[in-house]
């Protein structure tokens, strides 16, 4: 069982594979800036009941530079490849 009921399960279960909805929607995110971030963390945590594992998180991102970033391309977003079926 999942650590996380009710959380919906993945369709897209290899994590190094750009989901193109979420990056969409990251994107949008972030481009309304940090009150909407939060609140959708917000929300994430009372859906979820993860107030622990998304402030771990947010620490673990707060040592992360956007000079550190740029060194590493971590500032521009994974191109979606397409593949014929």
């Amino acid at each position: 069982m999942s650590e996380y009921p009710n959380r919906p399960s993945r369709v897209n279960q290899n994590p190094n594979r750009p989901d193109p909805a979420i990056q969409r929607g990251a994107a949008h995110l972030a481009s309304l800036g940090p009150r909407a971030i939060e609140e959708f963390l917000v929300e994430l945590v009372v859906a979820f009941n993860c107030r622990k594992e998304i402030t771990r998180r947010l620490m673990d991102y707060q040592r992360i530079t956007p000079a550190m970033l740029a060194a590493t391309g971590g500032d521009k977003q994974v191109p979606i490849l397409w593949r014929a079926a």
